[in-house]
């Protein structure tokens, strides 16, 4: 029986990997509306955290422009899909530690889904490797299209405050920084929040602080004058601090003026 079901997903598996490919490569009439329709439907049914585990290739900076234009329309779909189902859920219970069973696998199945879009956009934008190779972007315009439509997509996903989901749209947001700074900061303060667990993570303070520091040695201005960019980077700097992260609390003594 065991072998059957193996069997019976690795069918399934290859029908959404030929509904994607139909939908995101060729547009067909039928493979679209598939797509659009699990997209819409994500947080009820599998197949759409499915098409997320094959989208990399579609999403990737250099792709064919009008596939990742599709892939990511249905990868902002799914993850405002999961971000809304899962607002809604807490919204409507006390405590998530209340939750009935049934309702407790809804909210996590949201939440891995969102965590899978943030984990193919990271990797897809070449943060790792970047990371890896200790590489910074390299500034084109296929980058550059591809941050425009990962930004709000890494912003929506960081919605649960889950700490893997915000920690690799954290990473990517850095890794991307340098193509507009003043987006990424911004972005970044959405997606870290002040009591939320990612500033607590030990972690954390480690990839983000660091950033703080550079924007305040390079770009002044735009956390000193800017007035969203000075209220993003209090939000931030506040956040780790709040947590009690040692780098957080020496930067804010050390510039204490950005909170005059």
């Amino acid at each position: 029986m065991a072998h059957r079901g193996r069997d019976a997903k690795d069918v399934r598996d290859m029908e959404v990997r030929i509904v994607t490919y139909l939908a995101l490569t060729h547009r067909t009439p039928y493979a679209t509306r598939r797509l659009e329709t699990w997209a819409l439907n994500a947080h009820e049914i599998e197949e759409a955290d499915r098409v997320v585990r094959h989208v990399r290739d579609y999403l990737r900076p250099g792709s064919d422009e009008s596939s990742q234009s599709r892939a990511f329309e249905f990868t902002a779909t799914t993850a405002e899909t999961c971000l809304k189902h899962f607002d809604s859920i807490l919204a409507s219970h006390a405590s998530a530690a209340t939750l009935p069973t049934d309702v407790q696998e809804e909210l996590e199945q949201a939440v891995s889904t969102l965590n899978h879009i943030a984990d193919q956009v990271y990797f897809a934008s070449g943060a790792y490797n970047g990371k890896r190779d200790g590489q910074p972007v390299v500034v084109n315009d296929e980058i550059k299209r591809f941050a425009e439509r990962a930004v709000p997509v890494l912003v929506t996903c960081s919605g649960t405050r889950a700490a893997p989901i915000v920690h690799h749209a954290a990473e990517t947001l850095i890794y991307l920084a340098p193509l507009d700074e003043r987006r990424a900061l911004l972005a970044l303060s959405k997606a870290i929040t002040k009591g939320g667990e990612y500033a607590s993570d030990s972690i954390s303070s480690n990839v983000v602080v660091p950033h703080l520091k550079r924007l305040l040695a390079e770009h002044r201005h735009l956390v000193l004058f800017d007035p969203q960019g000075v209220v993003a980077f209090r939000q931030l700097l506040a956040a780790f601090a709040a947590a009690g992260s040692e780098p957080a609390l020496e930067l804010a003594f050390t510039f204490a003026e950005v909170f005059r």
